[in-house]
């Protein structure tokens, strides 16, 4: 799939107007301190790689005011093996299926008061949850530049328009340069039955998202599965297929890749240390999903699915769980 398929797509089913809504002027890129650890001429050189995945900015629309459906109202949309993102926020049990954040891969949404966005991008396969309080104190929420770095979605945030390559969560142009964002653990990707049994009393994102696009069909066809990526990316490694299917952490600095399969197959605890964390590996039965959990607190860590040459592009120095 070439950028100008990935194009129409994304833009099917809605209105021009709709598909292409008014965009932002992104800054060029420029010289700033950097707080999140990363050198400023990696930030530099990024920044420089960056480039268009087709959208123009916010022609994938976030979704700006979710609305979501209780277990029931949602059993009548979705069939039980619709893949969904979940997590647990102030004690409510959340799902986002796929089918509906495929379209725009970022949810913007408040929880006690405090904004969050829920991330997906469909050509890397990782969904991750960021705090949009920033360093500086103040508060934003999130659009799509419409632009990749190692074919992994560009946010940029709507308080300063910096841009934000969602696996690296350090901003890599503009006023916020070198700042990173606040990663909230504990989300997990697994299927709506399996969720909606173990979270009965949970809320699942509805398709009324304000925008007219073919929930529950896939726009990329056989990518997850078929070898290749669509857009460039700097370092490569062909220990698995390109899209296998590994749970990422970052600690410190350091990055460890959990084969999935191979993990659940196992089906045993696993005590590993990444960044000098003494952390927790575990199969969670009942949603066949893997969690990383600090091993003496027994809190969850920042995890998640994320596909193999993704995850190495990021992190070319990882080690992986054997």
């Amino acid at each position: 799939m070439h950028l100008s398929r990935r194009r129409l797509l994304l833009a099917s089913g809605a209105t021009l107007a709709a598909a292409c809504a008014p965009g932002v002027d992104l800054p060029p890129a420029r010289g700033a301190p950097s707080s999140s650890g990363a050198a400023a001429d990696e930030l530099e050189e990024i920044s420089q790689l960056i480039q268009s995945g087709g959208p123009p900015p916010d022609g994938i629309p976030p979704v700006e005011k979710p609305i979501y459906l209780t277990i029931a109202e949602a059993s009548k949309q979705w069939k039980d093996d619709a893949v969904v993102d979940t997590f647990t926020i102030d004690g409510q049990a959340r799902a986002y299926p796929r089918f509906i954040t495929v379209w725009h891969e970022i949810v913007n949404e408040s929880v006690g008061g405090k904004p969050i966005s829920i991330t997906y991008c469909p050509l890397t396969g990782s969904t991750l949850i960021f705090s949009g309080l920033l360093a500086n104190g103040d508060t934003t929420t999130f659009g799509t530049s419409g632009q990749l770095y190692n074919s992994n979605l560009v946010m940029y945030d709507r308080a300063t328009k910096s841009m934000w390559p969602q696996l690296l969560g350090v901003a890599v142009r503009g006023d916020l340069k070198g700042q990173r964002l606040t990663e909230l653990g504990g989300a997990v990707t697994t299927t709506f039955g399996r969720w909606k049994a173990k979270f009965p009393n949970g809320v699942v994102l509805s398709k009324d998202t304000g925008h007219a696009r073919a929930y529950g069909t896939w726009p990329y066809g056989d990518y997850d599965t078929a070898r290749g990526v669509m857009f460039p990316v700097r370092h490569t490694d062909d220990r698995f297929h390109q899209k296998k299917v590994v749970v990422g952490v970052r600690i410190n600095g350091a990055a460890l890749a959990i084969p999935k399969s191979e993990f659940i197959a196992g089906r045993r605890d696993t005590s590993v240390e990444v960044g000098g964390r003494a952390l927790v590996v575990r199969h969670d039965a009942e949603l066949d999903a893997v969690r990383v959990l600090d091993r003496i607190t027994g809190e969850p860590v920042g995890a998640y699915d994320v596909m193999w040459f993704a995850w190495y592009a990021f992190s070319p120095k990882t080690e992986v769980l054997r």
